[in-house]
């Protein structure tokens, strides 16, 4: 489903693993109300099986999330946690500011801090 206008370059995406329709009301309110013409805001169901392959790209754990797609560059910027309409717009506002961090697809960090020579880089340990 889609809350807003034409977009010419981000997608604001809310990915559901478990439906939720307060969260749903305040994601559409929230594109309803965005007079940012440079964006869309879309829902995806995750369990719909015609969105698998999207749901891999996005790199997608267990929670509710939001995800900007930016159409030009392929960037990925996600919202986890508290998803509530005041922490959407900061979203929208930091991607905007390019404040946002960057989503990367990657595996967890090991928990372990063991000291050898040789050590493995992921997008959360690698600066």
């Amino acid at each position: 489903m889609v809350f807003s206008k034409n977009a010419t370059h981000s997608a604001a995406i809310l990915l559901q693993p478990k439906p939720n329709s307060k969260l749903l009301q305040t994601f559409k309110e929230a594109g309803e109300a965005s007079t940012e013409e440079t964006f869309v805001f879309i829902y995806i169901d995750e369990n719909n099986e015609q969105y698998e392959r999207l749901v891999e790209f996005m790199g997608r754990g267990q929670e509710e999330a939001i995800v900007i797609f930016e159409k030009d560059t392929k960037f990925k910027y996600e919202l986890v946690g508290e998803l509530n309409r005041a922490s959407i717009d900061q979203f929208v506002m930091d991607y905007q500011a390019k404040k946002a961090p960057r989503l990367f697809k990657s595996e967890e960090s090991d928990s372990e801090d063991k000291p050898t020579n040789v050590r493995k880089l992921i997008s959360k340990t690698f600066q």
